[in-house]
């Protein structure tokens, strides 16, 4: 999982623990909106949380380098490429908190 923040960059990496699955009851989602909100529970771990972001420059609407489209960062989850998740995994190896 590469997490983007608009307008900030790359700001951390995660890797999935558990597939993904929808939430049965309020208990398992406490956060404002709970179930009505959030249709999918995603577990993962946090392996890179950047101190100082990555910034990614865009061309004709791509991340530079990459296959991937600005429309597709703007809200939830994503799949990308293997090629392109290598790609900005090493730009945060080694600027880790």
């Amino acid at each position: 999982m590469v997490f983007y923040k608009s307008g900030v960059g790359l700001v951390g990496l995660g890797r999935t623990t558990a597939p993904m699955k929808r939430p049965l009851s309020r208990e398992e989602v406490p956060w404002p909106g709970g179930l009505y909100r959030y249709g999918a529970l995603l577990p993962f771990k946090l392996e890179i949380d950047l101190k100082e972001p990555v910034k990614i420059e865009f061309e004709d609407r791509f991340m530079k380098r990459t296959t991937i489209h600005g429309s597709r960062l703007q809200k939830g989850f994503s799949a990308i490429s293997n090629e392109d998740g290598m790609y900005l995994r090493s730009l945060m190896v080694g600027r880790k908190k």
